[in-house]
Formats: C-alpha cells, sequence, structure tokens
C-alpha cells in the first residue's frame, strides 16, 4: 500500500484559507459581473418581471374589491407612466362614505426605469395611447377585459409584452403579440 506524506500540522484532506479565499474572490467577481449587468443582459427579462409586477398589483386591487365589496377604479396613467387604483368615493379611516370623490387604495405606481406603459386595447376594440385609462373592477373582482402594451423605452420595437388582463376570471397573462381578431370572454358570452 502506498504511504501517504504528511506534513506536519497539515490535514490531508480540504482547502487551504488562501483556495477558500480565491475561490470566494471569483465568485464574487461572476456575481459583480452579473448583476452589474444584468440590465443590459438581461433586458426581456425585467420587462416581464415588471409586467408580472402590474398583473399581480390588479390582481391584488380585484382581491380588495371582493374582500371588501366595493368598486375599485384602476387607473393606467399613460402620459405619467403610472398605475394606480382608488375609490371612487370619499371614505372616512374606518371605510364609511363621506361623499363624493376618492379615497386612494393603490398610490400612483411607476414602472421600472425605461419600462413604460405604451397602450391599452380595451374588448370593445379602442385603443388608447395617451391620457388615463380607467377600469371598474366590481365587488365581485370582474372587470372589462382589456391588453395593456408594456415596452422598454430604449428598444420599443425589440423588447415588448402584452399583459392580457381577463375580464372575469381573477387573472392575466403574457404575450409575446396578440391574435388579429381574439375571443374576448365576457358576461354577453354565457347570456
Amino acid at each position: 500500500m502506498p504511504s501517504v506524506r504528511r506534513t506536519p500540522g497539515r490535514p490531508t484532506a480540504g482547502f487551504t484559507l488562501v483556495e477558500m479565499l480565491v475561490t470566494l474572490a471569483v465568485i464574487g467577481l461572476a456575481m459583480t459581473l452579473i448583476f452589474g449587468y444584468g440590465e443590459t443582459l438581461l433586458p426581456q427579462t425585467r420587462l416581464n418581471a415588471s409586467s408580472r409586477l402590474l398583473g399581480s398589483d390588479l390582481r391584488t386591487m380585484r382581491g380588495q374589491a371582493m374582500l371588501v365589496q366595493r368598486e375599485i377604479e384602476w387607473v393606467y396613467h399613460l402620459d405619467d407612466e403610472r398605475y394606480s387604483a382608488h375609490y371612487p368615493v370619499e371614505q372616512d379611516e374606518d371605510g364609511r362614505v363621506t361623499g363624493p370623490g376618492t379615497t386612494e387604495v393603490l398610490a400612483p405606481k411607476a414602472m421600472e426605469p425605461d419600462i413604460v406603459l405604451a397602450e391599452v386595447r380595451l374588448a370593445d376594440g379602442s385603443v388608447r395611447t395617451t391620457g388615463d385609462v380607467a377600469l371598474p373592477i366590481s365587488p365581485l373582482g370582474r372587470m372589462p377585459p382589456h391588453d395593456v402594451l408594456v415596452l422598454n423605452r430604449n428598444a420599443p420595437d425589440l423588447e415588448r409584452v402584452w399583459l392580457r388582463v381577463q375580464g372575469l376570471a381573477n387573472d392575466f397573462e403574457l404575450l409575446d403579440a396578440l391574435d388579429e381578431d381574439p375571443e374576448i370572454v365576457t358576461d354577453a358570452t354565457f347570456r
């Protein structure tokens, strides 16, 4: 059997402190490169994540409308590249209606830097690219089905995604492109 030559005070297996420090330095450098250039290496990922956050906030507001059994108005502020939600009445701290006006539910929220809300397409075929688009969310969580174009300001033709919001289901999906003649399901479909 071959004998193992041992250096006094050093175990035969494992890593030295220098080897571990070099390994950690390489990992740290790799992480810096990945996260430092992440916005340029993975722009579509950032666009999709921002669009999913928008859909998630919308889903939360639909759940809120069902929870409090009160209509909520969802607003796309296309000129400001933000979105928000409010009750279409003035309320006090206890949730009692005090009169006409609005009560903020979701403060105006911006998309990620350079990610913009470019267009909203409604089920009736209308297309909005400027101004505010206000859509009611009923106490049952229903709202008009619509599609929202989210794109990267720096590469609008390459980095774009459509957020399709379902009217009856509290759900959304991300699409690379819209169908020419989409089938939109509304309450009238079931009558």
